[in-house]
């Protein structure tokens, strides 16, 4: 229904950014990625001062699903700079290690974890040292991702 509404506001008004933003929002959620990636960049278009974090969060988000690494990593860079936090760290990592950049997915799991620790964090900078063959810093990894979550935690 929300696609719906938001079809009907850019009806009546075509440049309006914040109806594209919604609409891509709800995109998201109803998995439709390449329709919200092009109703983000519709809004980005049209009012480059509603392009927020949050926008290209979204808009990252999308094209990761969609294995477009780097175009994730890119709207994720500007959503850091724009807004930093330890989550847009974190899926830029997780797109930096699907195109097998490791040492940049470990680097942004590290200002991650500073940012707010998390047991996912541990445990996604211990596969990124795991494929740079670095176990002695993978098993300290693994063990503070247990520490924080027994869902990391082996048996």
């Amino acid at each position: 229904m929300a696609i719906e509404e938001f079809d009907k506001a850019i009806d009546l008004d075509p440049n309006y950014a914040v109806a594209y933003n919604g609409r891509g929002y709800a995109y998201n959620k109803a998995g439709q990625y390449q329709n919200a990636i092009n109703d983000f960049t519709m809004a980005v278009q049209l009012d480059s001062d509603y392009a927020t974090a949050w926008l290209y969060n979204e808009r990252g988000y999308s094209y990761r699903v969609l294995g477009q690494y780097q175009n994730a990593i890119n709207d994720y860079t500007i959503a850091i700079q724009a807004e930093p936090s330890a989550w847009l760290y974190t899926d830029r990592g997780f797109s930096y290690s699907e195109l097998g950049q490791y040492q940049n997915a470990i680097n942004d799991y590290t200002i991650a974890i500073q940012l707010e620790p998390s047991g996912l964090r541990y445990n996604n900078r211990a596969w990124a040292y795991y494929y740079l063959d670095e176990f002695t810093k993978m098993e300290a990894d693994d063990a503070a991702a247990c520490s924080l979550d027994s869902q990391y935690c082996s048996d």
